[in-house]
């Protein structure tokens, strides 16, 4: 029985995300799994219970990354599994076993407190995946209220708050059916309290900053993103170079006399750094004065050392790099000496970049993020508090086809937005390309697998938010929590 609930809790998870429903599910999505704990009675049993759930939610989170292995890298079956087992699934069911038997401790010792514990040891496992290498942290149960009055809360506590309130939800919940008529008063109480004050929050905050941003008298900004929409296989054939090019540049030509910003996808410009030069070079002869046009790009320094990039030009040619800090496990650079290798003409690995993120331009000040760099909570924190007022992200996520995987990137991206209050122009090679406001506001968007381009208008407002101020700050609230209670149970049993 506590494998099936456990199962249904992992099916349940998977369809709290949009695009399968509106987020509201997430509430006793985990019901079933923190149930199935609950009835554990061993710690063995527990441990097994957090493994499989790992295990469950691993292989769900896995099938964007066999897409990328195996129908575009062309890996075999064996070795791409063999790369998932040791880089996804092993570590899941490790980190959720420790879940399991944490869970149980406290269960048996702390059993009204449960509620808060278990909300305090979920949202610990989603920080210590952004401080991990080896796990992606796309997929917190956070992400689930992008379109709901709850995700406004993030400027407070960030999206691990979120993960938060949503998790203690679903414990008590959980708490509700297995004691029944115990704590039941305490629990109703707190499910209402979160669910009112949530979403009372959201709705106002959403308000009041729209109001902040209509009110302002800063000059409005018009951002255009052009989407190529070429797979993984044509992007990367040298043949089709000058192809993609003329087509990148026929598109934005189309709205360059409308445009202050114009904004290419990761790594279009991935020819030698004389072509990718000559492009630069090409469309700066063509901007007026303050208009920027940015691209995705590979380059190489005197060093022969490869870089991922974004390169920023105005007028005058060239004018600012930016080098991807973040790189992606096992295709960007390798772990733990493997790697999947070098894909048709692309780059093997890549080199860390040292470059600051941030560009303070005569016409706004810009941070960057190339592709799931937007997916890390504080690096975006920071290059809010280094004076951006608007966050450019160029992606490719066509590696990862028909998955959900793009939709939680640019769910990622919304949500850096409201965290820190600043407008996202995420420009994405297949989509999902998108100009998103301070207040979560989706301006314009572009879906997957078309060409196409957008241009809406921004008004950039410098919106200092709690979370951008303080970080994490409830990750350290969730430490204090746990080892409280950890030190009274061990003075009780002295």
């Amino acid at each position: 029985m506590g494998l099936f609930l456990t199962l249904i809790s992992a099916i349940f998870y998977y369809f709290s995300f949009p695009p399968h429903t509106q987020g509201y599910s997430a509430f006793i999505s985990l019901t079933p799994f923190l149930f199935a704990l609950s009835k554990a009675n061993t710690f063995k049993k527990s441990v097994l219970l957090g493994m499989f759930w790992g295990l469950v939610i691993s292989i769900i989170l896995s099938v964007p990354l066999y897409n990328a292995l195996v129908t575009e890298y062309d890996l075999s079956i064996f070795f791409s599994s063999l790369l998932i087992i040791i880089s996804v699934y092993i570590p899941y069911a490790v980190i959720y076993g420790i879940f399991g038997i944490s869970y149980r401790y406290f269960f048996i010792r702390n059993t009204v407190y449960i509620p808060v514990i278990s909300a305090s040891l979920w949202m610990l496992i989603d920080y210590v995946m952004t401080i991990t290498p080896v796990f992606l942290p796309w997929s917190f149960y956070g992400y689930s209220q992008t379109f709901t009055p709850f995700i406004q809360v993030a400027d407070i506590t960030g999206i691990y708050g979120v993960t938060f309130f949503i998790i203690l939800i679903n414990s008590a919940l959980c708490s509700i059916f297995f004691y029944r008529k115990r704590y039941l008063k305490t629990n109703i109480l707190i499910i209402i309290l979160i669910t009112c004050s949530l979403t009372l929050y959201g709705y106002n905050r959403k308000d009041d900053i729209s109001g902040i941003i209509n009110s302002s008298n800063n000059k409005t900004i018009k951002a255009s993103v052009i989407q190529g929409n070429f797979n993984s296989n044509e992007k990367w054939n040298s043949k089709n170079t000058a192809a993609i090019l003329n087509t990148y540049i026929n598109m934005s030509k189309q709205v360059i006399d409308e445009s202050d910003i114009i904004v290419w996808p990761e790594t279009v410009l991935n020819s030698n750094d004389k072509d990718n030069l000559s492009v630069i070079t090409g469309l700066s002869s063509v901007l007026k004065d303050n208009q920027l046009f940015i691209a995705g790009a590979t380059r190489n320094d005197s060093n022969s050392r490869t870089f991922n990039s974004i390169l920023t030009a105005d007028k005058n040619g060239l004018c600012y790099i930016y080098d991807k800090k973040i790189l992606f496990p096992f295709t960007e650079t390798s772990f733990a000496g493997l790697s999947s290798g070098k894909f048709m003409d692309s780059p093997a690995i890549f080199n860390p970049g040292i470059i600051r993120p941030v560009y303070k331009s005569g016409l706004i000040d810009i941070g960057y993020t190339i592709c799931f760099e937007s997916i890390y909570p504080e690096y975006v924190r920071r290059i809010k508090n280094s004076g951006a007022l608007v966050l450019i992200n160029t992606s490719n996520d066509s590696w990862f086809g028909n998955t959900y995987e793009p939709f939680m990137h640019m769910y990622s991206s919304i949500v850096r937005g409201i965290e820190n209050r600043i407008y996202v122009i995420r420009s994405s090679n297949s989509g999902i390309s998108a100009i998103i406001s301070p207040d979560g506001e989706i301006i314009k968007s572009l879906d997957l697998n078309v060409r196409d381009r957008i241009t809406a208008s921004i008004k950039p407002v410098k919106i200092v938010s709690f979370y951008s101020k303080t970080g994490d700050w409830i990750v350290i609230t969730a430490v204090a929590i746990i080892m409280g209670f950890l030190i009274f149970n061990i003075r009780n049993t002295e």
